[in-house]
């Protein structure tokens, strides 16, 4: 059975029995993670699983209990993948304690799934790598929270066609500029490389056509 839960401010959340039962099977209630998810989090970069987007996040619930959550925006709702309770070394990230030097994690593959419970499951049993990127995201810098305004966002782009999702290798020192650029102005690079791009592009065609 499915049924959506609206929340304040356009934000409405997609449950079913499925994801209902991911986030039961780590002890943590729909409430618990619409509560994260209204709690302005500390937010990561997504991964992309078959054209659609995967975000993750760490947060507070109202009792105090720091969640890792991942999820994706379907149709306009926010709809939950699986979310289980954040590590010590999240939670210490999370409200701003100094992290200890540690090595650079190599990015995580996330490969396809047959159906969102093996998802679901994956998200589970690789949390320990995905704490070591969050608390490497935090110290640098690249976690940011996940404003209301931000999630709205997010939620008007899912109803649009979606872009064609293309992988570009970037050299290092170029990507480096642009996270950096990125953050003077307060985006995602990814956004701020796409409007970079439109922009060349848009302006290149100007002039061939001047």
């Amino acid at each position: 059975m499915r049924y959506a839960s609206p929340v304040g401010e356009g934000i409405e959340f997609d449950w079913d029995d499925e994801n209902t039962k991911h986030l039961a099977a780590h002890k943590v209630t729909r409430a618990e993670f619409e509560q994260v998810m209204n709690s302005e989090p500390m937010d990561l970069d997504c991964e992309v699983i078959d054209d659609e987007h995967r975000y993750r996040a760490v947060g507070l619930t109202d009792n105090g209990a720091s969640l890792l959550v991942v999820y994706t925006i379907r149709n306009g709702k926010v709809r939950a993948v699986t979310a289980f309770r954040a590590s010590a070394s999240n939670r210490r990230s999370f409200i701003g304690e100094t992290m200890r030097d540690r090595e650079r994690t190599k990015r995580i593959i996330v490969p396809k799934f047959a159906t969102e419970a093996e998802e679901a499951d994956w998200w589970y049993k690789n949390r320990k790598a995905h704490d070591r990127i969050f608390s490497e995201a935090v110290k640098a810098g690249e976690a940011q929270v996940l404003t209301k305004e931000k999630l709205l966002a997010r939620i008007e782009a899912s109803k649009k066609k979606p872009a064609t999702v293309v992988a570009l290798r970037i050299p290092a020192a170029d990507l480096a500029l642009a996270r950096k650029q990125a953050e003077r102005k307060g985006l995602p690079y990814q956004t701020y490389i796409k409007s970079l791009l439109h922009e060349t592009l848009t302006e290149r065609e100007e002039r061939k056509a001047g």
